[in-house]
C-alpha cells in the first residue's frame, strides 16, 4: 500500500520556528581565554596577553574576568582596553595586591562572536620559573558573562575558561643579527636601506648604522635607529631613509653596514647588499645632479603684427638635449597689456 503525507503550510511554519526557538535557546555557552597561551619571557621584559571571549553564538551584554597570577614571578603593570568590543568601561585593576586582577566591562549594545577582544592586560617578570595565569571560575572571583537583557549572577552563561602558561628566564638572550640588509640609491643625495631582524622585541634594543666611502670601514659616520616594539619579527622590514645629509654627495659611492645592540652586548656586524653578510658588498652609489645647461645663444626679437612680439634663440651644439629637457626655441607674446604699441624694449 502506498502511503500519502500531506503537511499543510502552517504545520511547517510551526515545526520551523519550534526549531528555531529551540537552536536559540540552546546555544553553546561562552568561553574566556587567553592569548598567547605560552611563550618565554625574559626578567625585567613586560608581557602583554589578551583577554578574549567566544560568545557562543550568544548575544552579551557584559563580562567580568578575574585573572589570577604569581606575585613572586609577576608584576601587574596596566591594562589597556583599546579595540575593545565592549564600549562601556567598569572597572579594571589590581585587587589589593591578592594576585587577582578584575577585567569587568559591559556593551551598550548585545555584542556576540567567536572572537571579541574584552581588555589587555600587561605584567613585568619579576623572577625566573614557570608562571601561570589563570581565569578564576570559583567564588568569591568568579568570571562572569552576561547574556543580552540579563543580570547578574542568574544569567551567566560563562561555560570554561583557559589560562595560559609561560616560561621566565633570566639569561641573556642572543641577540640576533639583521638579515637580508639591502640598500639602494633613490635620488643625488638619498640612500634607502631595509632589512629584516627575528629577535626578541625590546624598547632598549636599536639598530646601530655605519656608514663609510670605503669597506674597510676605518673611517665611518654612526647612524642611529631605534626600534620600536610595534614592530616585531620579520614582517614587515625595517627601514631606513639617509637624504640630505651633510655627508652624503651626490655621484658618490658609500659602504654601509648594520648590528643590534641594546645595554648588555651587541650581535654580529652584517654587511648591506652582500652574498655574504660578514663580507663587505659593493657600494652604493649616488646619483649624480643633472648637469646645468649652457646659455641660449642668437637671441633676437621681432613684431609680426602691431600687438605680437617673438623670441627666437638657439642652443649651442654642446648641449645635450637628450640629459635635459628641451626648452622652447621660440616665445611669442601676443595681446599682453606689458606690450605697449610703438614703444621699446629690450
Amino acid at each position: 500500500m502506498r502511503r500519502v503525507f500531506i503537511f499543510t503550510t502552517t504545520a511547517i511554519a510551526g515545526s520551523l520556528l519550534f526549531f528555531l526557538s529551540y537552536l536559540a535557546s540552546h546555544a553553546g555557552g561562552a568561553v574566556l581565554s587567553l592569548s598567547p597561551d605560552s611563550g618565554t619571557y625574559q626578567v625585567g621584559q613586560e608581557m602583554t596577553l589578551d583577554i578574549f571571549l567566544d560568545t557562543g553564538g550568544n548575544k552579551v551584554d557584559g563580562v567580568s574576568a578575574f585573572l589570577s597570577f604569581d606575585t613572586e614571578k609577576l608584576e601587574f603593570v596596566s591594562t589597556d582596553s583599546s579595540g575593545s568590543a565592549f564600549d562601556v568601561a567598569g572597572f579594571e585593576g589590581l585587587l589589593k595586591n591578592l594576585g587577582f586582577v578584575e577585567i569587568s566591562r559591559g556593551a551598550s549594545t548585545g555584542v556576540s562572536g567567536s572572537k571579541l577582544l574584552v581588555s589587555k592586560i600587561v605584567f613585568r617578570v619579576l623572577d625566573e620559573g614557570t608562571a601561570e595565569v589563570n581565569i578564576s571560575s570559583d567564588d568569591p572571583y568568579k568570571s562572569i558573562v552576561v547574556k543580552e537583557g540579563g543580570s547578574e549572577p542568574e544569567d551567566n552563561i560563562l561555560a570554561s575558561a583557559t589560562g595560559g602558561s609561560y616560561t621566565l628566564s633570566n639569561s641573556t638572550p642572543q641577540l640576533a643579527s639583521p638579515e637580508n640588509a639591502e640598500g639602494a640609491a633613490y635620488s643625488a643625495c638619498g640612500i634607502r636601506l631595509s632589512w629584516e631582524w627575528g629577535g626578541i622585541p625590546q624598547s632598549t634594543v636599536r639598530f646601530v648604522i655605519e656608514q663609510a666611502t670605503d669597506n674597510s670601514f676605518n673611517t665611518k659616520t654612526t647612524l642611529p635607529y631605534t626600534l620600536t616594539t610595534e614592530k616585531t619579527g620579520n614582517a614587515p622590514p625595517y627601514q631606513y631613509e639617509h637624504e640630505d645629509a651633510p655627508n652624503l654627495n651626490p655621484n658618490s659611492n658609500y659602504f654601509y653596514r648594520l648590528r643590534t645592540e641594546d645595554p648588555v652586548e651587541e650581535s654580529s656586524i652584517v654587511y648591506v647588499n652582500s652574498d655574504n653578510p660578514e663580507l663587505p658588498g659593493p657600494p652604493i652609489k649616488t646619483a649624480r645632479l643633472p648637469d646645468t645647461p649652457p646659455p641660449p645663444e642668437n637671441l633676437r626679437a621681432t613684431i609680426d603684427k602691431r600687438e605680437n612680439t617673438v623670441l627666437t634663440w638657439t642652443m649651442p651644439s654642446s648641449f645635450d638635449f637628450s640629459a635635459s629637457p628641451p626648452a622652447p626655441l621660440e616665445r611669442g607674446f601676443d595681446d599682453m597689456l606689458n606690450v605697449i604699441p610703438n614703444a621699446l624694449f629690450l
